[in-house]
């Protein structure tokens, strides 16, 4: 399933505040989180075709978005994140962060066909 990634955020941000990723939970984090919207490809291992979505937020251990469909608790994917970068001429320019993630945690349905996707981040690099 491939979806444009701002209607996929449009469709999903409209959730209510107490449905949000931390509502009612304590903190088991050991790393900051950052609230960013930055484009990411997720790949499954087993097909070609990515699932395009938007992340929530993101820490250098992992991030939190949404997606169309879930994801199995643990299962492992390749995803491609676009990092935005700063750019004297004001170009808008990214990298593309390649990162092997698994998948902690699925939130059943949160809202307009979504599902919350919790993923950890186990390797990264930018590439040549």
């Amino acid at each position: 399933m491939v979806a444009k990634p701002l209607e996929l955020f449009s469709a999903c941000a409209g959730i209510d505040q107490s449905m949000a990723v931390d509502a009612g939970r304590p903190e088991r984090r050991k790393r900051v989180r950052t609230q960013v919207h930055w484009t990411i490809l997720l790949f499954r291992e087993t097909t070609s075709k990515a699932v395009t979505t938007i992340t929530q937020n993101l820490s250098s251990s992992g991030f939190y978005c949404m997606a169309g469909f879930p994801f199995a608790l643990g299962e492992k994917l390749f995803c491609a994140l676009e990092v935005p970068t700063h750019d004297p001429l004001g170009k808008k320019r990214s990298l593309p962060l390649e990162c092997r993630v698994r998948v902690v945690r699925v939130e059943p349905e949160v809202g307009a066909g979504c599902f919350g996707i919790a993923c950890q981040i186990e390797d990264y690099h930018f590439p040549v």
